[in-house]
C-alpha cells in the first residue's frame, strides 16, 4: 500500500465524498477505493485503479437511494473484493462491530 495518500487524491473530482477506504488486490495490483456521498440520503461509490496516485477514473455506484453508510472493502481469498456497509437502525452498528471483531479474531487464530 502507498505510504501516504490524501483523501482528496482518492476522491478526485468528487469533493463531496467522505470516509474513503482503500484496498489492494495482491494478485493483479488493483487498488479499489470506496466512499460515501450525501448527508440526508447517503450513497456508496467505488473507483478502481492500478495506480494508487491516479484516481481520474469513473466512479461506480454500489448502493444508491437506500441511505447506506461507511463502506468497508475487503479482499477475500481468491481476489474477490467484498464491500460491507452497516445498515442504519437501532442495534445494527453494534452487530457490524461484533462481526468485524469476530473476523479479526479468526484471522489471528490462523496466523
Amino acid at each position: 500500500m502507498p505510504a501516504s495518500i490524501s483523501s482528496a487524491a482518492l476522491l478526485g473530482a468528487n469533493s463531496n465524498g467522505a470516509l474513503p477506504r482503500l484496498v489492494k488486490r495482491a494478485t493483479d495490483g488493483l487498488y479499489v477505493v470506496t466512499y460515501q456521498t450525501g448527508s440526508t440520503s447517503v450513497d456508496i461509490w467505488s473507483k478502481a485503479s492500478k495506480d494508487p496516485y491516479d484516481w481520474n477514473v469513473p466512479q461506480n455506484p454500489l448502493s444508491t437511494a437506500i441511505n447506506s453508510h461507511d463502506p468497508g472493502p475487503i479482499v477475500l481469498k481468491g481476489g474477490t473484493i467484498l464491500v460491507t456497509s452497516p445498515l442504519k437502525g437501532e442495534g445494527m452498528e453494534q452487530w457490524f462491530e461484533l462481526l468485524r471483531s469476530r473476523l479479526i479474531t479468526k484471522r489471528r487464530a490462523r496466523e
